[in-house]
């Protein structure tokens, strides 16, 4: 049996960081904009759970997703 080589898991860690990311991001709009209230509730705190991990997987966080 092989090992992968070195930075094969931090590569895998990033690609899936760069597709998390936008589909959080995609997910905090989508969310947001079906809420008809627009203010604390349920879907404001879903919109702002699935905002938190789309930050910290952005490629320009300080600190990314594979720390």
């Amino acid at each position: 049996m092989t090992n992968p080589p070195q930075g094969y898991r931090r590569t895998t860690v990033t690609r899936a960081a760069f597709l998390a990311a936008p589909l959080c991001m995609l997910a905090y709009g989508i969310i947001r904009l079906s809420d008809p209230d627009h203010g604390p509730g349920p879907a404001w705190t879903a919109g702002h759970i699935a905002l938190l991990p789309a930050c910290r997987c952005s490629p320009w966080s300080s600190r990314p997703c594979a720390g």
